[in-house]
């Protein structure tokens, strides 16, 4: 084993991961408990600390009863959860080191006994077999080339997007700038000044829980949201992909171009 999530390093595998299980659940050797420590540098995407009892009814992120979620250099993703009440101290934005404590195996969420539940997740939230990393022949940190080859892919898909993705899109904002033209022509109709016309859209956007950074020129929705304090998680996502009117978001390329429009448009819904 080359890496690490347990500080007694010498982590055993109680439940291996499958199609229904995208994990790992880890424990100490002879099924004991020990402090969770982080496989790599990275940034604190996600925490949750106040789950103080297991409970199997829960669903959605609330089956991790308490977890951190960290991204780190190298593009991937690391989850840790069903920690002990109360042992994450870390809080989102904090840079975390390889080895560092940053919690304590529980059983809190929907657990089955004290263990680590642990995910490893593309830069796209895409999980894959932690065991990869865990008992690989390289350290979680040279896996840099992979995300690169990955975000080279993503470059080749994005040159390469289905027809009528793109034939969707451009329609959607043909559409768009008829009605804000149609809009314009109304404006000078009714004798409204520009400077009131953009009150009015100011106003009509805050009303409607509308959401924009006039200011972002950026190509990501994640880093969009982000630029005006919205959750950017995959699961966040995927409700305002709904409130859009796309039901089977799945983070694909196109997808993310349409909110992002939408984002700069001052038309993305996110409440």
């Amino acid at each position: 084993m080359v890496d690490h999530v347990i500080s007694s390093m010498n982590e055993v595998v109680s439940y291996d991961y499958s199609s229904t299980h995208q994990a790992l659940d880890i424990v100490g050797e002879n099924n004991t408990s020990s402090d969770i420590i982080a496989i790599s540098d990275g940034v604190v995407e996600m925490v949750v600390n106040n789950v103080k009892y297991t409970n199997h009814k829960t669903k959605g992120t609330a089956t991790y009863g308490n977890f951190i979620k960290i991204r780190h250099d190298n593009g991937k993703k690391t989850l840790y959860a069903h920690l002990k009440y109360g042992s994450v101290s870390a809080k989102i934005g904090d840079k975390i080191t390889k080895g560092e404590k940053i919690g304590t195996m529980g059983a809190t969420g929907n657990a089955y006994g004290t263990h680590l539940h642990f995910e490893v997740r593309s830069a796209n939230e895409t999980r894959e077999n932690p065991k990869d990393y865990l008992y690989g022949q390289a350290t979680f940190e040279s896996l840099t080339e992979t995300v690169e080859n990955e975000k080279t892919d993503n470059t080749l898909s994005q040159n390469n997007i289905d027809s009528n993705a793109s034939k969707n899109v451009v329609e959607k904002a043909d559409n768009t700038n008829t009605q804000e033209n149609k809009a314009t022509q109304d404006t000078q109709k009714s004798g409204q000044t520009t400077n009131d016309k953009v009150a009015n859209t100011n106003v009509e956007t805050k009303n409607n829980n509308y959401s924009n950074n006039r200011l972002y020129n950026g190509g990501s929705i994640v880093d969009a949201l982000k630029s005006v304090n919205i959750d950017s998680s995959f699961d966040n996502r995927e409700i305002i992909a709904i409130k859009n009117g796309i039901d089977n978001y799945r983070g694909s390329y196109e997808q993310n171009v349409y909110l992002l429009y939408l984002f700069k448009q001052g038309k993305l819904k996110t409440q």
